[in-house]
C-alpha cells in the first residue's frame, strides 16, 4: 500500500479513536452529574475541550457544571463561547437564560428565553424558564399563570407542579399550594421539593384559626382547658382571643394548690421581618382570692443562627401584690429536622413572694409529612418566703402534633410536674381548625 493511500486511512483511524475517547469522557461526565460530583463533571468536560476547543456539547456541559456550582458568570461566558460557534444552539440559549436568572439578572434571562421562543414557538424548556423568571423575580401572579398553562400542557412533570405550588404560596393561596404539591407527589412520591412545599403550606398562616383543648389533671376535674381564636389581619399580623383554664408555669402557686385559674386574654402577634417577631397580650385571671390583671410581652429573634425568645409577664392582683414571670429560650437546629431548645423561667408569685426558677431542655423533630414531636425534661427550685433550703421541682413532658383532614391539626400533650409535697400529672388533647386563604 502506498504512503499516499496509507495516510488518509491513518487519519481516519485517529479521528475514530479520538471520537471514541471523547464519547467515553461524555459518559463519565454524565455519570458524575448523576452522582452530584460537579467538580469532576466540569473537569471531564474540560478534558474534552483540551483536545477539541470548539466542541459545543462539551462547552454546554462545562457551563452547566459551572452554573450548578454557583459560578454563574463563568457559566455565562462558557455559554457565550458555545453561541459564537452555533448562534442558535438550543441548549446554550436555554442554559444561559437560566444562568442569568440564577444570578439575579432577570431581564437578560427573559431576553434569551424570548429568543428561543422566536426560533421555536411553544418551546417547552423556554416557556418553563420564562415561568421561573416570573417566580424568582417576585411576580407570583404571572408565575402562577405560566405554570398553570404548562401544567395543562404537560401534567406529568412534577417540577411544574412544585413550581406552581410555590407561586401559590407566594400569593398566600394555601389551598392552591396544597393541590399543586399533592399533584407533584402523586407523580413522584419521592419528590423532596414537593414534600417540603407541603410542609411549608401547612405552616403558612391561615385566614382563621380556632383551637380547643380538653384536659385532665390529677389535681382537678377533667374538662375544657383552653379555647383560642386567631385571625390574620395581614400576612404578618395575628389577632387572638383565648380562654385558658390550664395549670401552667405562669402561676406555680396555683399548680401546687390544684386550684382553678380561669383566664381571659387578648393578644396581637406581629412579624416585623424574617428576623424579629413581637407578641403583646393583656387579660384577666380569676384567682380564688380575687382577680389579677395580666400583661405579657414576648420578643422572638430568628436566624442567630437559631431562635432566641425573651418574655416577661406582670400580674397585678387586686389585693395589692404583683406576680412576675421572666422567660428566656434558645432554640438551635441541628441535622435536617431536629432542634434542641433550652427554656428558662424565673418567677415571683403570691403575697408571700415565693421565688421559683425552672430550666427545661426540649428535643424537637419535624417530619416531612407535617407531624412533629417533642420530649423534654427540667428541674427547678421553689423558695417559699425565704426558706433556707429551697425545694426542688422536676418536670417532664412529651408532645405530638400531626395534620388531620388536610390542613387542620391534632395535638397530644402529656406532662408531669413533681412539686414539693405534690405531684401533678396532666394529659391534654387539642384540635386546631384552620381556615386557609
Amino acid at each position: 500500500m502506498s504512503v499516499k493511500r496509507t495516510l488518509p486511512v491513518f487519519l481516519c483511524l485517529l479521528i475514530a479513536l479520538s471520537a471514541s475517547a471523547n464519547e467515553k469522557l461524555f459518559e463519565n461526565a454524565a455519570k458524575a452529574a448523576r452522582e452530584g460530583d460537579l467538580s469532576l463533571m466540569q473537569q471531564t468536560y474540560e478534558a474534552i475541550l483540551a483536545t477539541d476547543s470548539r466542541n459545543v456539547r462539551a462547552l454546554n456541559g462545562k457551563a452547566t457544571a459551572q452554573a450548578w456550582r454557583g459560578n454563574y458568570f463563568e457559566a455565562i461566558e462558557s455559554y457565550r463561547q458555545s453561541l459564537k460557534i452555533e448562534p442558535e444552539n438550543h441548549e446554550a440559549l436555554v442554559g444561559i437564560g437560566y444562568a442569568f436568572a440564577w444570578s439575579g439578572d432577570f431581564s437578560y434571562a427573559q431576553g434569551y428565553f424570548d429568543r428561543v421562543l422566536s426560533l421555536r414557538p411553544g418551546d417547552y424548556e423556554a416557556q418553563k424558564g420564562s415561568a421561573y423568571v416570573a417566580l424568582w423575580s417576585g411576580d407570583a401572579a404571572t408565575a402562577r399563570s405560566r405554570f398553570t398553562e404548562l401544567s395543562v400542557a404537560n401534567g406529568m412533570d412534577p417540577e411544574i407542579s412544585v413550581a406552581l405550588g410555590q407561586a401559590h404560596l407566594q400569593l398566600g393561596e394555601t389551598k392552591g399550594a396544597f393541590s399543586a404539591f399533592d399533584q407533584a407527589l402523586q407523580i413522584d412520591p419521592d419528590s423532596q421539593a414537593a414534600a417540603a412545599g407541603r410542609v411549608a403550606a401547612l405552616n403558612t398562616a391561615p385566614k382563621l384559626e380556632a383551637a380547643a383543648w380538653y384536659g385532665s389533671t390529677s389535681n382537678a376535674d377533667s374538662g375544657l382547658r383552653l379555647v383560642e381564636m386567631g385571625w390574620w389581619a395581614g400576612r404578618d399580623t395575628r389577632l387572638s382571643a383565648r380562654y385558658d383554664d390550664s395549670l401552667s408555669l405562669d402561676n406555680p402557686a396555683i399548680v401546687r394548690r390544684g386550684e382553678s385559674a380561669r383566664t381571659y386574654i387578648a393578644g396581637v402577634h406581629h412579624a416585623v421581618n424574617d428576623k424579629l417577631a413581637v407578641l403583646l397580650e393583656a387579660g384577666v385571671r380569676q384567682l380564688p382570692d380575687g382577680d389579677q390583671n395580666l400583661y405579657r410581652a414576648e420578643v422572638v429573634l430568628n436566624n442567630l443562627p437559631g431562635k432566641v425568645t425573651l418574655g416577661a409577664q406582670i400580674g397585678d392582683h387586686e389585693l395589692g401584690y404583683a406576680d412576675r414571670l421572666y422567660q428566656i429560650g434558645i432554640g438551635i437546629p441541628f441535622a435536617e429536622r431536629w432542634q434542641v431548645e433550652s427554656n428558662n423561667y424565673f418567677s415571683t408569685v403570691g403575697a408571700d413572694k415565693d421565688d421559683e426558677w425552672r430550666s427545661v431542655l426540649n428535643l424537637l423533630y419535624a417530619a416531612d409529612s407535617g407531624w412533629n414531636a417533642m420530649v423534654g425534661a427540667g428541674v427547678g427550685e421553689v423558695d417559699r418566703g425565704g426558706l433556707q433550703n429551697p425545694e426542688r421541682v422536676r418536670v417532664a413532658h412529651a408532645m405530638l402534633s400531626m395534620p388531620v383532614l388536610g390542613y387542620h391539626r391534632l395535638h397530644l400533650v402529656v406532662r408531669n410536674e413533681d412539686l414539693p409535697g405534690n405531684s401533678v400529672n396532666v394529659v391534654m388533647l387539642g384540635f386546631t381548625f384552620r381556615l386557609p386563604h
